[in-house]
């Protein structure tokens, strides 16, 4: 669902893939927008492309590479200007195992999610794994999520950490 309008009007756009829930979407490119999907069938994470404003979606070359325990994730993308890497960058968290909801990873991309080279993980252990990104200062990410040590944490990662 999308607006260009501000939100005084509303369009849905087609859907991507079934059997799926729980979408976030990311700007990688002008006019390209990747969507991150939780595929309700276990086989990893699911991603799409779309140029039109989602009237068509295409298999991403990540699609389900990144491994993914039918969970909600995050994903942000960051535009060169406004980030110190001085690049543009895409984020993506989420519990990074196939099965469990366990080893809550935090991924960077610089090609717009064809590659993701580098991982910080941030919690080994069990816990529910939604999650959420936010760039703190042009320099620091943001990451909000249910850990295995509290209901929510909050880290603050500094992008040289990649």
């Amino acid at each position: 669902m999308y607006s260009r309008d501000h939100g005084r009007t509303w369009q849905v756009s087609t859907s991507a893939k079934t059997n799926t829930t729980e979408s976030q979407v990311a700007e990688i490119g002008p006019g390209r927008l990747l969507l991150s999907i939780r595929d309700n069938r276990g086989t990893g994470r699911a991603m799409y492309e779309t140029r039109n404003m989602g009237r068509t979606w295409t298999q991403h070359v990540a699609d389900g590479q990144l491994p993914d325990p039918v969970c909600m994730a995050s994903l942000l993308h960051v535009p060169e200007r406004e980030n110190s890497l001085g690049r543009d960058i895409l984020l993506f968290a989420n519990p990074a195992d196939p099965k469990e909801r366990c080893n809550m990873t935090l991924r960077i991309s610089y090609d717009g999610g064809v590659t993701w080279p580098g991982a910080i993980l941030l919690d080994e252990g069990e816990g529910w794994g939604y999650s959420c990104l936010t760039m703190i200062d042009p320099a620091t990410v943001g990451i909000l999520y249910e850990s295995s040590q509290a209901h929510i944490t909050f880290q603050a990662i500094a992008l040289t950490n990649f």
